[in-house]
């Protein structure tokens, strides 16, 4: 099973520069994955793009494979020293204990085998963490611009792990703030989908830690992404 590139490969410079400068957004991301983690534990980046979270995860684990089907990206990561298959499938069944996912599984047009690939190679009670964008009524220019097929609500990502060998243990919204920020942009925004960096700065610096302090009450309702932690049975 071939994965989609996830959104760091686009090459768009607007997107690029402007997610590279979501240092609080990117740090969260980083520390839902190593909070996790143990020094013995086997780790898969399920569609790791350019390797931006990977080289932040690397060293809090034994092992990370890297998967990642374009060769562009493939280069660049073996630049940074990384360990890097093109394709799932590569890796041997019940050999890993612990795979993130993020904003990848939006891009990748049969996500169910997708989630079935990833049972395979995780490890009886093994976790998987993925990370989605979420609320279709928010799908914009934006999304179709970087490749989203679409974007997930509970009761989808529910019907998507009835489909794999797993059981939920984590389901929630993340960022309010950023689903009221999502919603502008589709109504207000330009159409070709691009993004402001100073916008995505000042939201990320001033906003985006006002909206985690939030979530603490609205995550079970609302929320820019969907949280997704599964255990394999």
């Amino acid at each position: 099973m071939n994965v989609p590139i996830s959104s760091e490969a686009y090459t768009g410079t607007d997107l690029l520069e402007a997610m590279a400068e979501a240092k609080r957004y990117n740090k969260f991301l980083v520390s839902l994955i190593t909070c996790r983690l143990n020094e013995t534990d086997s780790v898969v980046d399920f569609g790791a793009g350019i390797g931006t979270f990977a080289v932040a995860i690397e060293e809090s684990c034994a092992n990370l494979v890297c998967v990642e089907p374009d060769v562009k990206q493939i280069s660049i990561m073996t630049s940074k020293n990384l360990n890097v298959v093109s394709d799932i499938v590569r890796i041997e069944s019940e050999t890993i204990d612990f795979l993130y996912s993020l904003n990848v599984f939006e891009h990748i047009e049969d996500d169910h085998a997708a989630l079935r690939e990833v049972a395979r190679v995780l490890k009886p009670n093994a976790i998987a963490l993925i990370y989605v964008p979420a609320r279709n009524i928010l799908y914009s220019a934006m999304d179709k611009k970087v490749g989203h097929y679409r974007r997930y609500s509970k009761r989808s990502l529910r019907t998507l792990v009835h489909s794999a060998n797993f059981e939920i243990t984590r389901l929630e919204y993340v960022d309010c703030i950023g689903f009221i920020a999502a919603l502008g942009y589709k109504v207000f925004g330009n159409s070709n989908g691009d993004l402001s960096v100073e916008a995505v700065k000042f939201y990320d610096r001033y906003l985006f830690p006002i909206s985690r302090l939030l979530d603490k009450i609205t995550h079970p309702a609302i929320g820019k992404n969907l949280i997704l932690e599964v255990r394999r049975v």
